[in-house]
């Protein structure tokens, strides 16, 4: 069972359950069919209840698929562990993370 959820209110994306190895294929898909294009998105990571290095691996390919649709998108509410992955890889100064 994939625990992750994805869905989309407006201009925010509500990222929710385990972002790890064994789900960021499925959190990747759910939210690229979600994504619109043309837009301002604002990804919101607060209900995210575990994560590990692959979780970083998930936003820049989220990233990428923005890039592709000219959809900015925004990182809020990053769990403490991912963001401390991203300090020690050095992606906290490429990602756009909304410090909140």
């Amino acid at each position: 069972m994939i625990d992750i959820t994805i869905s989309l209110k407006g201009n925010e994306m509500l990222v929710g359950g385990k972002l790890v190895h064994n789900t960021v294929m499925a959190a990747l898909e759910k939210s690229i069919a979600l994504l619109p294009s043309d837009q301002e998105i604002s990804v919101n990571l607060s209900a995210v209840t575990g994560c590990d290095s692959s979780s970083l691996a998930f936003l820049t390919a989220l990233m990428r698929e923005g890039k592709k649709r000219r959809t900015q998108l925004h990182f809020s509410h990053i769990p403490a562990e991912m963001d401390q992955i991203g300090r020690v890889s050095g992606l906290d100064n490429v990602l756009p993370i909304t410090k909140r």
